[in-house]
């Protein structure tokens, strides 16, 4: 914890001696979290919240160009329900989505489901499940 309060952003903790895990966080509902098992517990380290408003839809986007100049977004989901995001200029485009598996066989195992490719709408819209990252290229 010594670390972690350290850390101007390590407001709160989740972690798991089973799995060797710890993760900090800036923001958390901690009224509306993940029941992943595992031996996983949550704490507040400082109480203070840097994220913004709990109410806020936190989606982190980032703009990348790779070597061949292909252009991509970068998109977070960083809340534990479905997120519906408009990327405003595009007609088509795909998205590598990786997503928190919250059903079928790997729901009992925290972690992220096999990625999957998602189409976006002619009107914009990409469909991002909890906590899902998704890169989306081939914009149009």
């Amino acid at each position: 914890m010594d670390k972690v309060k350290g850390c101007s952003n390590g407001n709160y903790v989740s972690f798991s001696l089973k799995n060797e895990d710890c993760s900090w966080y800036s923001h958390c509902d901690m009224s509306s979290l993940l029941q992943v098992g595992r031996g996983y517990v949550s704490e507040v380290v400082t109480g203070k919240d840097s994220g913004g408003s709990p109410n806020a839809a936190p989606i982190y986007v980032m703009p990348y160009v790779m070597g061949d100049n292909q252009k991509g977004i970068l998109i977070v989901n960083m809340k534990a329900a479905w997120q519906q995001v408009e990327i405003v200029g595009v007609t088509d485009g795909i998205a590598t989505v990786v997503e928190v598996a919250t059903d079928g066989p790997n729901a009992a195992e925290p972690g992220f489901a096999p990625q999957v490719a998602k189409q976006i709408g002619a009107d914009g819209i990409l469909n991002l499940g909890p906590f899902a990252v998704a890169v989306v290229t081939d914009l149009e």
